[in-house]
């Protein structure tokens, strides 16, 4: 019983709270953006809304980096002669959302050592399999597994 009126509390502490503040923000509507602003951002930010919603994307721009206000042409490149056709979409499966092995796929692995091969051991005898190559989900962990493979090692 006691653990019944202690989140019976407990949820009518939260009602009351949120209840309170939601309140509040419909009496004092944000005059400000999603995002604060950063000071000396100001023509960037103006930059890039005027490039995403006035130009599409078989337009080229040439600015000037230094005054991006600066937009020295504007060309329209369409479709390449003799080039595949753009793609308008591209469908992922519900399930290609998730992330992979940590290790990566055997078939990733064994790509990327036939592209290392390809590249760079092409009159060699030995060639690299997957079992030589690590694939990793950030620096972080493959710094860690590089400084495993060093032993002990002194960072600081």
């Amino acid at each position: 019983m006691k653990h019944a009126a202690r989140w019976l509390l407990s949820f009518l502490f939260i009602c009351v709270a949120f209840s309170h503040a939601k309140t509040w923000a419909q009496a004092n509507p944000s005059t400000q953006d999603t995002f604060p602003l950063l000071s000396g951002l100001e023509k960037s930010v103006e930059f890039w809304k005027k490039i995403f919603t006035e130009y599409s994307l078989s337009q080229l721009i040439f600015f000037d980096p230094l005054d991006m206000s600066k937009i020295y042409e504007v060309l329209e490149v369409g479709e390449i002669d003799g080039a595949p056709p753009r793609p308008s979409e591209i469908k992922i499966e519900a399930g290609d959302h998730a992330y992979g092995p940590v290790g990566g796929t055997q078939e990733l692995r064994q790509a990327v050592a036939d592209h290392y091969n390809r590249l760079y051991r092409q009159n060699k005898q030995s060639k690299y399999t997957a079992e030589n190559v690590s694939i990793g989900s950030g620096g972080r962990l493959m710094l860690s597994r590089l400084f495993a493979a060093l032993g002990e090692v002194n960072l600081g």
